[in-house]
């Protein structure tokens, strides 16, 4: 026969709840654990074959470990609980920037490295963190977690990316002075922001400003490549250095219209 008794209903205290997510602090330093290791397996893989010394690892940590301090210390300005795995990607791509920081710390102590492949290896890496920085942007948009502390965080990499690209391409003389001023341009820009204060407003969102940052990672990792010789890297550096004084004098000249409006 049917059973014609009414179905039994569970009481609400059977019904499971999902766990309390991470804390933010806890999400972070996740991801810096994870970068971590990237940056452990890069520096095992590159040193043992390109004969890299102390002055690699120990300054490719030390950038890191700053890195990551900066991050989670600055936690309190994100103004969402998740971390996000746009921010995690941009981790990643710090981790690379650190790589390619250590192998500028042993060039300068030590001149280029002995192994000739080494062109190869970190042009590759940059083009791999550029790849990564046209992802992460778009990740926290779908993911609705756009924040000032992402965009910040994503600026100071490129920033350092191309700062160590910069002195690479200089000390592997594929180009002059012209290509430091290009990596050190925005650093340049906040020592004028503490004379000028006004130059701390926030900027409007622009694609220009990404694009000519990805345009800075292309060039730079292509001259770092074998075959890519002056007079060629040359002149792929006079573009670099005047695509983005270009854009930072679209930048500063919009700023110093705005200096009076309400901030």
């Amino acid at each position: 026969m049917l059973d014609t008794a009414a179905p039994k209903v569970l009481p609400s205290t059977a019904l499971v709840a999902p766990g309390p997510a991470l804390p933010l602090g806890a999400q972070a330093f996740s991801w810096v654990v994870l970068g971590g290791g990237v940056l452990a397996v890069a520096q095992w893989w590159l040193g043992s074959r390109l004969e890299l010394d102390f002055w690699f690892f120990t300054g490719a940590t030390l950038i890191y470990g700053a890195i990551s301090c900066i991050v989670l210390l600055g936690l309190r300005h994100h103004e969402h609980a998740r971390f996000g795995m746009a921010n995690g990607i941009t981790v990643v791509r710090a981790a690379i920037t650190s790589i390619i920081g250590g192998l500028m710390a042993e060039f300068i102590v030590l001149g280029v490295p002995a192994a000739p492949g080494w062109p190869w290896w970190f042009g590759g890496l940059a083009f791999v963190a550029v790849t990564l920085d046209g992802v992460d942007g778009r990740i926290a948009r779908r993911q609705g977690l756009s924040s000032p502390f992402g965009a910040r965080f994503d600026m100071e990499v490129d920033a350092l990316l191309i700062l160590f690209l910069s002195a690479l391409a200089f000390l592997a003389d594929k180009a002059g002075p012209l290509i430091l001023a290009a990596g050190l341009m925005r650093y340049g820009f906040l020592a004028a922001a503490w004379c000028a204060p006004f130059l701390n407003r926030e900027l409007p969102e622009s694609f220009r400003r990404k694009a000519v940052c990805v345009v800075q990672g292309v060039v730079l990792g292509l001259m770092l490549l074998p075959f890519v010789q002056p007079p060629l890297s040359e002149t792929l550096a006079a573009f670099a250095f005047a695509t983005l004084a270009g854009s930072f004098l679209v930048d500063v000249v919009w700023l110093c219209r705005h200096r009076h409006a309400a901030r």
